[in-house]
């Protein structure tokens, strides 16, 4: 079966309004859908490290937030845990890097 690419789920609408006819879709299974999301996120956060922008950044999170509903992960306890790593561990704002023997 020929590989197809995970897209947002208006953009077979988009796509057929603007060409006049529908694309070839499909609706992909679990194991199938776990797979496309994590290369979905992959494929996001390059496109965030070449363009830098709030776009981009968006598409991180839409993508990482599908990830978490496909897992049944709370948005808000994914905050919480962030929130607590934050509290204990710091963030990264001061840049820090740490050699690595």
């Amino acid at each position: 079966m020929r590989k197809g690419k995970l897209v947002r789920d208006k953009i077979p609408q988009i796509v057929l309004e603007k060409e006049g006819k529908p694309p070839m879709v499909r609706i992909a299974h679990a194991q199938e859908y776990e797979e496309a999301i994590c290369d979905k996120i992959i494929e996001e956060m390059q496109e965030l490290r070449g363009a830098r922008n709030a776009e981009e950044a968006a598409d991180v999170l839409e993508a990482l937030r599908a990830f978490c509903a496909f897992h049944k992960i709370p948005w808000g306890q994914v905050e919480i845990v962030r929130r607590e790593k934050k509290k204990k561990r710091g963030g990264f704002a001061k840049r820090i890097i740490m050699e690595v023997p």
